[in-house]
C-alpha cells in the first residue's frame, strides 16, 4: 500500500488504457477518474467502470464529462472486429478470457467474485447487457408542468399513487424514446431524403398516394410493404430520394392513442368524441404507471390540454399463496378456466374483490375461491330458494303490493338494505370496491340470512296466509332485489340469473335497473344500533355454550345481562328484541344484570403492541401493572376507556386499547362480553329443561329425516318414537309440541313405517320412524 485518499483527491486523474484497440476521438475525454452519485459502497470497491454505451447513468455521466463513447458490440451481443481478440464471441461468454488476459499482462491486482443485482431474461434466463441505440424521441420533457397539472386532476385509487409513485415519475420525466428496432408493429412514419437528410412525415394513405404517385388507397401500413414505397425529395435543386426510416413504433404510443383512435379524431366523429372524452374511469396494474397510464396522460395533454381519463384506480400483483411472482418456469401459475369450470366465473371474481385491497398485492389462494363460492354465492341461491319455495306455495305474486305493518324485524332488515346501499356507493365512488364488496357480502350473510331468514322462518312456515306472512313475502323480496341490484357489478351471471327468477323471467336484466340509492327516511340509525346489540349478546351467548359444552338445542333457565350504556335496557325493554335473544340462545327467562361483578370476575391482560411505542423499556412494568388489576379497575376500564395504575410510581392511563378485559364465570354462571356488554348464563339443568332438550333433539332429527327420505315441506307425516325412560318422559311433556312442529301424527312404534333414524343425546338411546300419512 503506497498511500491512503479520499475518492475526491482521485477525480481527474488519469489512467492508462487497459486494453488500446480503440482510439480516443478528437476533442472527446477519456480515461480518467469522475464523481458521480449512483457509486456506492453497499458492494464493491466503491470504484466503478464507466461504459457509456451500456448503462443510463454511464450514459449520463459520459454526456457530462464528455467522455467518448466507445460501442464495440452488435445488436447480438457480440464483440465486433473493433476488439479484434474477442471478435465474434458473446460479451459475457468473454468474461473469463478477459479476466485471463488482464493476469496475463500483470494488469489484474485481484479477482474477487461477489454477488449483486444484475439483470436476465424473464423467459429464457439468460443475461442481458443496456446498449445505447439512436432512437426518435418525443421531447415530453417540455411537457413536464402540463403533465403535473393534468395528474393534479385526476382521482387517483389509492391516492398515493397519483401524488408518489406517478407524480414522481412525471416530476422526473424524461423524453420518450418512440422507436423500436423490430419488424411488428405500427410503422414510424418518417422519410428521410438519401442526399439531403430532409423530412417528411405522411399522414395517410392519400398522402403517400400523392408522394408517389401510385394509387395507395389499399396499402397494409406495415413493414414490409411501406418500406417498399419510396419518392423523390422535394427540397429545392436536391435529386435525392426519399427512403422511410426502419423503426416501428413503440407500442405503448398505439395504447396511449386509444382514445383519438377509436373514433379515428380530428379526421371524423369530432362531436362523438368530444362528448365521451376524457373517460370517467380507467384500471389496470400498477406496472402501467410507466406504461398505459403514462402514455395517454402525454398524448391527451399533448393535443387537448388535459388527462385523457378522470379516475384511475391501480390494482397491484396477484402472487401465489406464498407471495412469490406467479411463473411458468417456477410451476406455481394457476389455469383460471380451470378455476371458473370448478367453482363459476362468479366465485373467482368475488374472491379476487374481497380477499384484499385491490391495490395491494393478491397472494391467490385457489381454497379462497371455493371459500367465496360457499360463503357468498351458495348463501344468496340458498336465500333465494328458501324465499321461492314458500311464494310458490303460497301463489305469492310480489304486484299484490308491500306491507301495511311491517314487523320491526322487517323495519330493521330494510333500514340495513339501505344503510348497504349508502355505504356500498359511497365506497364505490372512492374507487374502494373491496370495501364495498366487503360491506354487501356482509349483510347478505350476516343480515339476511343468518339474521332474517333464520329468525323470520315460522313466518314463512305458518299455513294460513296472514298480514305478517304477507309482509316477510314482501320484505324478503325488496331484500333480495336491493341485493342482487347492489351485487350485479361484481357476480354478474349470479346475480342476473336471481333477478331474472324473481321478475317472472323473461327478458328484464339486472344490468339495466338503476344501481339502489338510499332513500335517507328508511334508514333507523336507533334500530340499527339496538338489533347490532342483540347479535352481539347472540354471539356471546353461543360461544359461552361451546365453552361449557352445552347443546344449542338444549334450553336454559336464565341469562343475565348487563351494558355499560342503555343498550340492555333497550333489548329488555322491547317483547319483540327480548323474544329474539330467549329464541336464539334457548332460554327461558331473561333479566338485567345491575353488576357483572354478582356473576364474574373481570381479569386484564397488557397488549404489549399497543404498550411498547409508549412505554418503551417500561412496557414489562406496565404489563404488570395491568395484569395486577383488580376486577373493579377491570371494569372501569370497559366502561369509562382509561384506568389510572401505577407504573414504576409514575400514575400513568391506561386505555382500552392498551388492554384486554377478559370475563370468567362464577358458578353456576358462565360469563363472557363483548362491546361493553356482559353475558352470563344459568348452567343448572333440571329435569324439566333436560325433557325439553331432548324433545328438541327429536324434532330436528325427524326433520333431517323428512328432508333425506325426499318429503315435500308440506307433506303431513306419520311418526313413532322409542327409547328408554327419559325419552318416553321427554315425550309425554312435549308430544304435542313434536307433532306440531314436524307435521306428524304421533303412533306407536309400527313396521309399516318405513323411514328410521337412530341416535343418542347425552346418553339417551332414541329411535324415530316415518311414513307419508297418505301412504298408511
Amino acid at each position: 500500500m503506497l498511500d491512503r485518499c479520499k475518492g475526491r483527491d482521485l477525480v481527474g486523474r488519469r489512467y492508462e488504457q487497459l486494453f488500446p484497440l480503440l482510439p480516443v476521438p478528437a476533442g472527446k475525454e477519456a480515461f480518467k477518474i469522475v464523481a458521480a452519485d449512483f457509486v456506492t459502497l453497499d458492494s464493491g470497491s466503491g470504484i466503478v467502470h464507466l461504459a457509456p454505451a451500456f448503462g443510463e447513468d454511464d450514459y449520463q455521466a459520459g454526456l457530462r464529462e464528455n467522455l467518448a463513447f466507445f460501442s464495440p458490440v452488435d445488436a447480438a451481443g457480440r464483440f465486433t472486429d473493433e476488439v479484434p481478440p474477442y471478435a465474434g464471441r458473446a460479451v459475457k461468454e468473454s468474461d473469463r478470457q478477459i479476466i485471463r488476459d488482464l493476469r496475463a499482462r500483470g494488469c489484474l491486482l485481484r479477482e474477487e467474485g461477489y454477488t449483486h443485482e444484475y439483470p436476465f431474461h424473464d423467459r429464457c434466463g439468460n443475461p442481458l447487457i443496456y446498449y445505447a441505440t439512436p432512437s426518435w424521441f418525443i421531447r415530453t420533457s417540455e411537457l413536464r408542468e402540463k403533465l403535473l397539472a393534468a395528474n393534479a386532476d385526476i382521482r387517483w385509487a389509492p391516492p398515493e399513487v397519483g401524488s408518489g409513485r406517478f407524480g414522481n415519475w412525471l416530476a422526473g420525466n424524461i423524453d420518450w424514446s418512440l422507436s423500436r428496432n423490430r419488424f411488428w408493429g405500427t410503422p414510424l412514419n418518417v422519410w428521410i431524403c438519401d442526399a439531403c437528410g430532409q423530412q417528411h412525415l405522411p399522414t395517410c394513405r392519400d398522402d403517400l398516394t400523392q408522394l408517389t404517385g401510385t394509387d395507395q388507397s389499399r396499402l397494409d401500413l406495415h413493414r414490409p410493404f411501406v418500406d417498399d414505397l419510396t419518392f423523390p425529395c422535394a427540397r429545392a435543386g436536391c435529386g435525392g430520394v426519399m427512403r422511410r426510416t426502419p423503426e416501428v413504433i413503440d407500442c405503448w404510443f398505439d395504447s396511449g392513442a386509444m382514445p383519438f383512435a377509436q373514433y379515428h379524431y380530428p379526421f371524423e366523429n369530432r362531436e362523438l368524441f368530444e362528448s365521451q372524452y376524457p373517460a370517467d374511469f380507467i384500471s389496470e396494474g400498477i406496472d402501467q404507471t410507466r406504461g398505459w397510464f403514462y402514455t395517454m396522460l402525454v398524448i391527451g395533454t399533448f393535443l387537448t390540454g388535459r388527462s385523457s381519463y378522470k379516475s384511475c384506480l391501480t390494482i397491484e400483483l396477484v402472487l401465489d399463496k406464498h407471495g412469490k411472482k406467479m411463473s411458468k418456469s417456477l410451476g406455481n401459475t394457476v389455469e383460471p378456466m380451470a378455476l371458473m369450470r370448478e367453482h363459476g366465473a362468479d366465485a373467482l371474481r368475488w374472491y379476487l374483490l374481497t380477499v384484499s385491497p385491490l391495490w395491494t398485492p393478491t397472494r391467490f389462494d385457489a381454497e379462497g375461491v371455493a371459500e367465496a363460492r360457499r360463503k357468498l354465492l351458495a348463501t344468496l341461491e340458498n336465500v333465494y330458494s328458501f324465499f321461492s319455495l314458500y311464494a310458490n306455495l303460497d301463489d305469492w305474486d310480489p304486484r299484490d303490493g308491500g306491507p301495511a305493518a311491517p314487523s320491526l324485524l322487517d323495519r330493521w332488515v330494510l333500514s340495513r338494505l339501505h344503510s348497504t346501499a349508502a355505504e356500498a356507493r359511497a365506497a364505490l365512488e372512492e374507487l374502494n370496491f373491496t370495501r364495498a364488496a366487503k360491506a354487501i357480502g356482509a349483510f347478505v350473510i350476516d343480515d339476511v340470512s343468518n339474521w332474517y331468514v333464520r329468525l323470520s322462518r315460522r313466518r314463512f312456515w305458518q299455513g294460513e296466509t296472514t298480514p305478517d306472512k304477507r309482509a316477510a313475502f314482501a320484505t324478503l323480496f325488496e331484500v333480495l332485489d336491493g341485493a342482487v341490484r347492489l351485487l350485479a357489478p361484481m357476480i354478474p351471471f349470479t346475480a342476473e340469473e336471481i333477478y331474472r327468477a324473481l321478475h317472472g323471467g323473461g327478458e328484464r336484466s339486472v344490468h339495466l335497473a338503476d344501481y339502489p340509492a338510499a332513500e335517507a327516511v328508511r334508514i333507523d340509525a336507533r334500530l340499527e344500533a339496538v338489533m347490532a346489540a342483540a347479535q352481539a349478546v347472540v354471539g356471546v351467548g353461543r360461544n359461552l355454550r361451546q365453552e361449557a359444552q352445552i347443546r344449542t338445542r338444549q334450553p336454559l333457565g336464565r341469562m343475565l345481562l348487563h351494558a355499560d350504556d342503555d343498550r340492555a335496557a333497550a333489548l329488555l325493554g322491547d317483547p319483540h328484541l327480548r323474544g329474539i335473544l330467549a329464541e336464539e340462545l334457548n332460554i327461558k327467562q331473561i333479566a338485567a344484570l345491575d353488576d357483572p361483578l354478582r356473576v364474574a370476575r373481570l381479569s386484564a391482560k397488557a397488549d404489549f403492541r399497543a404498550l411498547g411505542p409508549r412505554f418503551g423499556k417500561r412496557a414489562p412494568a406496565a404489563g404488570r401493572a395491568i395484569a395486577a388489576m383488580t376486577p373493579q379497575q377491570a371494569l372501569a376500564l370497559r366502561r369509562t376507556g382509561a384506568v389510572a395504575l401505577d407504573v414504576e410510581g409514575v400514575a400513568e392511563s391506561i386505555t382500552f386499547d392498551e388492554a384486554r378485559v377478559a370475563e370468567e364465570g362464577l358458578a353456576p354462571w358462565a360469563a363472557g362480553s363483548a362491546d361493553g356488554m356482559t353475558v352470563a348464563l344459568d348452567t343448572t339443568l333440571d329435569e324439566a329443561l333436560r325433557d325439553e332438550g331432548l324433545a328438541r333433539e327429536v324434532i330436528n332429527r325427524v326433520q333431517n329425516l323428512r328432508k333425506k327420505s325426499g318429503f315435500a315441506v308440506a307433506d303431513r307425516i306419520r311418526l313413532a318414537v322409542a327409547g328408554d325412560g327419559d325419552a318416553r318422559r321427554a315425550l309425554d311433556r312435549f308430544g304435542e309440541r313434536i307433532a306440531g312442529e314436524t307435521l306428524a301424527q304421533l303412533v306407536a312404534a309400527s313396521p309399516d313405517l318405513p323411514h328410521t333414524d337412530s341416535f343418542e343425546v347425552d346418553g339417551v338411546a332414541i329411535e324415530v320412524a316415518i311414513a307419508r300419512l297418505a301412504n298408511i
